[in-house]
């Protein structure tokens, strides 16, 4: 397969060299110093506690009009999407477009741009992060914590999406196909804003985070707001396994949490995302609370009536 990487970052850079190693064709679009980079150096990964991973790739700055591939992954955060777009908009010839980044907005904006036949939703099982001397270092997430998860908007299983899934399989990355991939993505961001705020107002340190029943409470209360919000949108909690968050006692889930808090797994996938991603996640916290004041006010409304 061909497969364009759009965004040579950490994760592009991981899921760039992970489908190079199975022998697929891979192209990356990149900007700036990275470009030069990677002309120079090619893709060097570090996988955390495993072999250092490295491979010559093409390198693009602008996407061609008349540019094939099967698949391109959209690897960015979400306030750099509109600038992508502006790319892939004049390219037509690439069929299916992956856009894996954090959206609690919905695919509306990437189908009025792009059309509703080559969106495709997806989102990472992986985390990793730029050492001091500016080298990648990521990880595959364990499939209990996350799996790469992708899925058509309208929910089909269709013979690209299994494809896709294979494909990433293939490479290594424990790969989910979701039937509610929208509703996916939304809880997703009603859960780890929640959680990234109590980070925050932790002084992002971790450590206190965990240690503090008060705060794990708060943010599991937070983490319920928003899944409430969601519910009153139509929006179901998805994946199921995280309705227990809403069903199981509290006192029960500030202590799984405290624990999950201190482990090793929690540095990686909150804390140093949550570090060097302030801007987006401070976005997303703003628009995850401006929903949560809608559906609270939905709810007055009705039991004033």
């Amino acid at each position: 397969m061909r497969w364009l990487i759009f965004g040579a970052g950490v994760l592009g850079s991981f899921y760039a060299v992970k489908l190079l190693a199975c022998g697929h064709e891979v192209t990356v679009l990149a900007r700036g110093r990275r470009v030069g980079q990677l002309r120079a150096e090619g893709l060097v990964v570090q996988e955390y506690e495993r072999s250092c991973l490295r491979a010559r790739v093409g390198v693009i700055e602008s996407l061609h009009p008349d540019a094939f591939y099967d698949y391109a992954l959209v690897l960015v955060r979400n306030g750099q999407v509109e600038s992508v777009l502006l790319s892939l908009t004049a390219n037509k010839a690439t069929p299916s477009l992956v856009f894996m980044f954090n959206n609690l907005a919905g695919p509306q904006r990437l189908i009025d741009v792009l059309g509703h036949d080559r969106v495709v939703l997806g989102f990472p099982g992986a985390a990793g992060e730029r050492a001091a001397d500016g080298s990648v270092v990521a990880t595959v997430l364990p499939s209990l914590i996350q799996k790469t998860t992708v899925g058509e908007i309208d929910g089909r299983a269709s013979p690209r999406i299994r494809a896709l899934a294979a494909a990433l399989k293939e490479a290594g990355f424990p790969t989910a196909i979701s039937s509610q991939m929208d509703a996916w993505l939304k809880t997703h961001v009603a859960l780890v804003s929640p959680i990234t705020d109590a980070f925050y107002a932790a002084g992002g340190d971790l450590k206190s985070l965990a240690a503090s029943r008060s705060r794990v409470t708060a943010m599991l209360h937070s983490v319920r707001r928003a899944f409430s919000a969601l519910r009153a949108k139509d929006v179901p909690v998805t994946p199921a396994k995280l309705r227990g968050l809403e069903l199981l006692p509290v006192w029960l889930l500030v202590s799984a949490c405290q624990w999950a808090l201190r482990m090793s797994f929690a540095d990686l996938i909150v804390a140093r995302h949550a570090t060097v991603a302030r801007e987006e996640m401070a976005a997303l916290s703003e628009q995850l609370h401006e929903m949560v004041a809608r559906g609270a006010g939905m709810s007055n409304s009705h039991r004033r009536s």
